[in-house]
């Protein structure tokens, strides 16, 4: 789950482990594979939600990624 907060008001946006480039420890940050305008433009992430294969079909889709299954 990324928290957008940093970028624009309060969002947050799931993005698959899979799409990590880079995990920087000690300045605690990652970078992933997906463009800021894609992450600000994706699907809310509701943490009280159920992910269902709609909602994970509908991420994929957003970031024009294959799904995994």
């Amino acid at each position: 789950m990324v928290d957008t907060k940093n970028w624009w008001p309060g969002k947050k946006v799931l993005i698959s482990p899979d799409w990590r480039r880079e995990i920087v420890w000690i300045e605690q940050k990652i970078y992933v594979d997906v463009t800021r305008d894609k992450v600000k433009n994706a699907p809310e992430f509701d943490p009280t939600m159920t992910i269902d294969r709609d909602y994970e079909d509908s991420i994929f889709a957003h970031f024009g990624f294959r799904p995994y299954w």
